[in-house]
């Protein structure tokens, strides 16, 4: 349901005919928000008073929560524009809320992606105290980020699987990579493809370089101790490293790019995380080419 493309006569009474079938003490939290977005142009004190309710429902889904207790009614119509702009094949037959929460999971799990990424190639390093890494900050980072995955799992799907790919790996840096299928599909939506890229980024990465090497130590050295002994010039080695040179080279980290504006301090923790990204992935870059170089010249030397 695309509720810019439909005029106010027909809001009221798409409203009115909902309205009469649904009961305030029995609708969902989707009845009482769909009805609070259809009025919201006829009656902003109505729209607000729907969506408050529907906040105070007793059974709630995680992502529904999710979308109600980070977003006023006005958010809500302002971040459905934009999504019926930018999601590929429009927004389907979903209801307003799980689209809502749909957008908001995609953009946070692409955040959290990313910063998995950035803390494994940049372990220790100085440039990630540019996040800010306070202990409060960090607990408020935890608390989102279970909150983002748990809000996908209860939705399912695609984006459900990616979470629980982000949760396997943010907390045991055990993940198969043969789980993320790359998706080359033109309807596959654009955000999950950056999600999955970033994720099989850190994964491959991570089979690369053990991060108990590749942590607070330079490029070279890390790669002179790997290379002792000599890596074995196997077909296995040689696709791992094609596989992470071609997910480096993907727009998934162009993060400012697609990254919703923000304002204040969001806006500047946006712009730092972009920067960081980018660090990240030259340091990757260049540690993929000095491990090739350094393994032509072991192999040489023998």
């Amino acid at each position: 349901m695309v509720l810019g493309a439909v005029s106010l006569p027909n809001r009221l009474q798409t409203y009115c005919c909902m309205r009469l079938r649904t009961s305030y003490f029995s609708a969902s939290p989707s009845d009482l928000v769909t009805l609070s977005l259809i009025i919201r142009p006829l009656s902003k004190a109505t729209a607000t008073e729907l969506w408050n309710r529907a906040l105070k429902t007793q059974s709630m889904r995680p992502y529904e929560r999710m979308v109600l207790k980070n977003l006023t009614v006005d958010d809500a119509v302002a971040l459905l524009a934009s999504a019926s702009r930018t999601k590929k094949g429009g927004v389907g037959k979903q209801s307003p809320l799980r689209l809502l929460a749909v957008t908001i999971i995609q953009d946070k799990l692409r955040k959290h992606a990313a910063l998995l990424f950035i803390r494994t190639v940049l372990r220790n390093d100085e440039r990630c105290s540019h996040m800010g890494h306070t202990p409060e900050e960090e607990n408020q980072r935890e608390e989102e980020r279970r909150e983002v995955i748990e809000g996908a799992k209860s939705i399912g799907g695609r984006i459900g699987e990616l979470a629980e790919v982000l949760d396997r790996v943010w907390e045991s840096g055990v993940c198969d990579v043969d789980q993320l299928v790359e998706e080359t599909a033109m309807e596959v939506d654009e955000s999950e493809k950056a999600i999955g890229c970033l994720l099989r980024s850190t994964i491959l990465y991570r089979q690369i370089f053990p991060s108990y090497l590749a942590g607070s130590q330079g490029i070279s050295e890390s790669v002179s101790l790997m290379l002792s002994p000599p890596p074995s010039p196997s077909r296995k080695n040689t696709v791992v490293h094609a596989a992470l040179r071609r997910t480096l080279g993907s727009p998934a980290f162009d993060y400012g790019e697609v990254g919703r504006e923000g304002e204040g301090g969001e806006g500047q923790e946006e712009e730092k995380l972009a920067m960081l990204l980018e660090d990240a992935r030259d340091q990757a870059v260049d540690m993929i080419v000095e491990l090739e170089r350094a393994g032509r010249k072991a192999r040489v030397e023998i």
